[in-house]
């Protein structure tokens, strides 16, 4: 059931026009609940765009999260918005838009809220060209809601848009978004004298997307006690479980995306940039081992990072 809130119109004006051109007092009245309204919809828009096109509903387990900051709710709300953007391009033939940077100052709600409602537009694309005629019921609600509670809304959404999609979330999707969160790891390791050397790690053949998982695990194991010892608060994963061996890619970004959100949040917060390193040539051909390999430089560097500190 698709639940309103007071400043819907707020979030059409953002989808509309962007944040960029809003008056900042304006931009001040989103809250999370403006996002938790757009996203909502997204995700029933989503399940009828599901039952009509006849795939499976999402059964992967939910990740045990608490704490969700701003920063890790837009890097997800980043994601929904990339794969709405290619399921409309993939099924209306709309045009793969290009993606915002993160603010150069801290997210606030309405920074969230545009990226959720231009993928609630495109999703709205694919619902006319499918000719779905079911509307969606909209109710009022004035209760204010975490950016966690907003967050799980959007997880969901995200995994589910993975069976809609015929270009689902790739290895290279995940190797270009591990690479990112090793410069910024490679940039605070530099900053606090620790060994500015990317280390050296053989390619193991064979990995699948469960091991790339597991050791991205093992890497926000180590990035909370970071958090802890640079005084930054990043959300807190119970990660004391066991890895389904059907993982799939979209299910290994998620991860990939929360370690660059607090990478950056604990970098910022530090006035650090990232290290811009050569990381070698891009694989011609990019595999679950090719990223497993870049997680153990990551997790290397995030090692080297909570020694330093």
């Amino acid at each position: 059931m698709f639940v309103a809130g007071r400043d819907y119109a707020v979030g059409l004006a953002l989808c509309a026009i962007g944040i960029g051109v809003l008056d900042l007092a304006e931009a001040q009245t989103v809250e999370n609940a403006d996002i938790f309204v757009a996203a909502s919809e997204l995700a029933d828009e989503v399940e009828l765009i599901r039952e009509t096109m006849g795939r499976p509903y999402d059964e992967s387990p939910r990740l045990p999260v608490s704490g969700i900051t701003e920063l890790e709710l837009y890097f997800q709300s980043r994601t929904l918005l990339i794969k709405s953007n290619r399921l409309a391009n993939e099924l209306v033939g709309t045009a793969i838009e290009s993606l915002p940077e993160p603010p150069d100052r801290d997210v606030v709600p309405a920074d969230t809220l545009e990226l959720v409602s231009r993928a609630l537009a495109d999703i709205r694309r694919v619902r006319t060209e499918l000719g779905i005629r079911e509307e969606i019921q909209r109710m009022d609600r004035d209760m204010p809601i975490s950016a966690t509670g907003v967050f799980s809304v959007i997880l969901d959404a995200n995994r589910q848009l993975n069976l809609l999609l015929k270009d689902t979330v790739s290895a290279e999707d995940v190797y270009l978004r591990l690479s990112t969160a090793v410069q910024y790891a490679a940039g605070l390791v530099a900053a606090h004298g620790g060994d500015d050397t990317l280390p050296t790690l053989r390619f193991e053949t064979g990995r699948r997307p469960a091991h790339v998982y597991q050791r991205l695990l093992e890497c926000i194991d180590i990035l909370a006690d970071i958090g802890a010892k640079s005084g930054v608060e990043i959300m807190s994963l119970s990660t004391r479980r066991n890895v389904p061996d059907d993982i799939a890619p979209g299910h290994v970004i998620d991860l990939v995306q929360f370690i660059v959100a607090d990478l950056m949040l604990i970098a910022r917060r530090q006035g650090v940039e990232p290290a811009g390193l050569d990381l070698g040539p891009f694989p011609k051909h990019v595999f679950p081992s090719n990223s497993y390999q870049r997680a153990g430089v990551l997790k290397i560097e995030l090692e080297r990072l909570a020694a330093a500190l």
